[in-house]
């Protein structure tokens, strides 16, 4: 198989040659033919990289286990952040914040094993922090 480079030098040749002879109607058709061969090339780039960005996150979502809500990776006592790993892919560990875990890149809390199935109920003549209003 031929690679670009090559295609490019043999159509370049082409065109020299077609130049000498060739009407107005036959070299436009080159240039066209030009132009197409330029634009599958960008084409062939743009899917190769989405073929690796898709390959990679693929590979990212492999390597992790979903327990209590966070990702855990083998052999790591720090968890990776749900939500960042399902939506845009990143690999964010979470921070140890008031005894749970907290999410510095989107802010999404995670509260504790222990915290996670407390159901806090607001009261508004009880609530604390309304009677100061």
């Amino acid at each position: 198989m031929m690679n670009f480079g090559e295609v490019k030098s043999i159509l370049e040749s082409l065109t020299d040659l077609v130049k000498k002879t060739a009407t107005l109607d036959l070299q436009e058709k080159i240039v066209s033919l030009r132009e197409y061969i330029i634009s599958l090339k960008d084409e062939n780039i743009s899917l190769k990289e989405e073929n690796q960005t898709i390959k990679l996150q693929l590979e990212a979502s492999q390597d992790f286990v979903l327990k209590g809500g966070l990702y855990w990776k083998e052999g790591d006592s720090v968890p990776f952040c749900q939500k960042c790993l399902d939506g845009s892919r990143k690999r964010i560990r979470l921070q140890v914040w008031a005894n749970s875990w907290k999410c510095f890149e989107c802010d999404k809390y995670y509260p504790s094993a222990h915290q996670a199935g407390r159901v806090q109920v607001f009261r508004p003549g009880v609530d604390k922090r309304n009677s100061a209003r």
